[in-house]
């Protein structure tokens, strides 16, 4: 900057006067006259040489001043309006240096959203002859690159000796950076608050050991106060939370950690959850204060419990599921309240025959009895223990004996009537009924796995029974247990070996006494104990992959044999290979038959499907019906094994492909004897002669 850039008036001219009086000079000699001009000459110059020094240093200090506050210095004479900018102002401005400037050019500077106040500020000055200096912050762009800065005016008008004004003076500093830092102090405390609203935080600091806490202005809307201190806020913190608040208070961290959570009970009755933060600082004075964050936390608390509930729950029925139904069973074992020897009862139950509801009613109508199944259940369970439904049509119940009146064989009879009431859907009635198996135990002698492990042996029993029936566990259930999987080990090992084969009995005309064909049956070829039948491995039937491993061994044997019979020249008749409801669940299951069967050059007619009326209603005829139509038509005849022990036995023959009908030997067997069974014998006869007529 040069001393151009400050704007001064013009400095007086001294002039030379006389110091001398006229009598002294009559009475001065010449010598003495010459003496003293020349002495007040000296001392005029002394005196002007001195203000000019004086008037030098005031603008070099003034230039200093301007230059160190890098202020950019303006002067418009009124009211003409012509304006001077020192250097300075107009290299702030973007312009070059002695630029003229006129009202034109300064108001294209300013920002257009700021024009109008600037302009009314000056005019206000102007116009109201006020000689109070005055501040204005506004935005201007920049001539040269358009770029946006902040500009500080301090103006003010100068009066002439008459008062009125004359000019009016100012200086700028551009304050684009404190400006820049103020905006965004102010953003990121408009941010703050509105994080806080968003959030629903507020925030809180204190003096330490002091009561009175300072909030942040959302506090009524989150906590429904601001006036709280730290001891009414503490009162309405649940009492189970209290202390760990108060304890956190106490010892507050240095350094920032996790807060805590904690009930509270809003002043409009509410229960909130709040989350609580907090960190010791250094106040002012160096005297320590706690600040804080302090959030609701209620609709995260509500959204975790209702995760919490699916997760542990059954979305059908309402109950608890397999895993909040394992917790329960754990927390039996490991809860230091409950006593050790105090008894329980885990009870499991499967309801007979769902899946047939389910394909020939609907799943709409499986679910409507799944649901009302879990009404009944709670109804009669009320609170004494924790309902589950497992998965499909299993149930389990952990019932305290004692809640349940001490008397679990009793309980357990009331839950079974429950369950095997009639089921009405759309105004259709349905009879069901369950199989329970029951464990009794205390946590002193027994674990969750085993416990669990008993029932299931006891709901096997049930099963095994004839359904419907509630087996108790006994160690007997688990010493046959043990037996059947050493059994099923074994089987596995003779699958492997190829010791699973078909033998074959002979059907035999009764009146010509002629051999029709043969009934391939599966036998295991046991190394030890010689040829077993299915009464030794029929647990491996209750197995999909072993039962449907073992047909597949006798099968292939079955196409080995009779393929060579046949290249031999040897027909066998019609050969019967039965088929479980394991095998049905393969929809391939009649094309592999056939494919098989033509691949080794054995005809399809050669081959009778039998298949028992528990396959017809354990499969359905979704699944059973398409195969049998398509062996059928291959050339396979079809049998119904076991006739007359099931369920619908009349609806069969319409419904499959049946050719034959076999009666169930327990008809057969006192049929001299007995005359009701030689009835139904006749019967059966007769009415395969009708469906075969037709």
């Amino acid at each position: 900057m040069t001393k151009g850039d400050v704007l001064t008036a013009r400095p007086r001219r001294l002039g030379l006067r006389k110091r001398a009086e006229p009598a002294q000079a009559v009475a001065a000699t010449a010598d003495g006259a010459q003496a003293a001009f020349r002495s007040s000459v000296k001392t005029e110059f002394k005196v002007r040489d001195s203000a000019e020094q004086t008037l030098h240093e005031r603008e070099e200090l003034l230039r200093l001043a301007v230059e160190a506050t890098r202020l950019g210095i303006w002067d418009m004479e009124l009211p003409s309006h012509d304006t001077s900018w020192s250097g300075h102002l107009c290299e702030l401005a973007g312009l070059p240096a002695g630029s003229r400037i006129d009202d034109e050019i300064f108001y294209r500077l300013v920002h257009p959203d700021d024009r109008e106040k600037v302009d009314h500020e000056i005019r206000r000055i102007v116009e109201s002859f006020s000689l109070i200096p005055y501040d204005i912050t506004y935005r201007i762009r920049r001539a040269d690159t358009g770029e946006e800065r902040w500009w500080h005016e301090r103006s003010q008008l100068v009066a002439d000796t008459s008062g009125h004004p004359v000019r009016l003076v100012g200086a700028i500093q551009d304050i684009t950076d404190s400006k820049t830092a103020e905006i965004e102090r102010i953003g990121s405390e408009k941010r703050w608050r509105l994080a806080l609203k968003a959030g629903r935080m507020v925030g809180w600091e204190m003096a330490v050991g002091a009561d009175t806490v300072k909030w942040s202005d959302n506090a009524e809307e989150v906590l429904g106060s601001r006036s709280f201190g730290l001891v009414d806020f503490l009162a309405h913190v649940h009492d189970n939370d209290r202390n760990k608040l108060a304890g956190m208070l106490a010892a507050a961290p240095s350094e920032a950690s996790n807060g805590i959570e904690v009930r509270f009970l809003h002043p409009d009755g509410r229960r909130i959850w709040l989350s609580v933060s907090m960190l010791l600082i250094d106040g002012d004075g160096g005297l320590p204060r706690i600040v804080g964050v302090t959030s609701d936390i209620t609709l995260r608390k509500e959204a975790e419990a209702r995760l919490r509930h699916a997760a542990d729950h059954d979305a059908l029925t309402g109950l608890v599921n397999r895993s909040g139904f394992q917790f329960a069973l754990d927390r039996a074992f490991t809860d230091q309240r409950i006593a050790a020897d105090r008894r329980f009862a885990l009870i499991l139950v499967d309801l007979d025959h769902f899946k047939e509801i389910n394909d020939t009613l609907g799943h709409d109508a499986g679910d409507v009895l799944l649901r009302e199944i879990a009404r009944r259940i709670l109804s009669v369970t009320g609170g004494a223990g924790t309902a589950a439904r497992l998965g499909g049509d299993e149930f389990a119940l952990l019932i305290d004996a004692e809640a349940a009146g001490g008397d679990v064989p009793a309980f357990t009879a009331r839950l079974h009537g429950a369950l095997c009431r009639s089921f009405e859907h759309r105004d259709k009635l349905f009879t069901v009924s369950a199989s329970f198996g029951v464990a009794c135990f205390t946590c002193a002698d027994a674990d969750p796995g085993g416990v669990f492990k008993d029932a299931d042996l006891a709901l096997y029993a049930a099963k095994r029974s004839g359904r419907s029936k509630v087996a108790v566990f006994t160690p007997q259930m688990r010493q046959a247990a043990d037996r059947r999987s050493a059994l099923l080990s074994e089987i596995k090992e003779a699958l492997v070996d190829r010791r699973f084969v078909p033998f074959y009995q002979p059907k035999v005309d009764i009146v010509s006494g002629k051999v029709l064909g043969f009934e391939a049956l599966a036998r295991w070829l046991h190394p030890e104990k010689g040829v077993l039948t299915p009464a030794v491995f029929g647990p491996a039937f209750e197995d999909c992959d072993l039962a449907t491993a073992i047909r597949e061994s006798v099968f292939s044997a079955l196409i080995e044999d009779m393929s060579a019979w046949l290249v031999r020249g040897l027909v066998p008749g019609r050969i019967s290979l039965n088929l479980s409801s394991f095998d049905f669940a393969e929809p391939s299951l009649a094309d592999d038959i056939i494919e098989r069967l033509a691949a080794a050059g054995v005809p399809a007619s050669l081959i009778e499907i039998e298949v028992t009326e528990t396959v017809l209603l354990d499969s359905a005829a979704r699944s059973v019906g398409p195969i049998l139509e398509t062996l059928s038509a291959a050339g396979m005849k079809i049998s119904l094994d076991d006739f007359g022990t099931g369920y619908g036995s009349l609806t069969h023959l319409k419904r499959f492909p049946v050719n034959e009908l076999k009666i169930d030997r327990s008809f057969v067997h006192h049929l001299e004897e007995d005359a009701g069974d030689s009835a139904i014998v006749t019967a059966v006869i007769n009415l395969a002669a009708v469906s075969a007529s037709t």
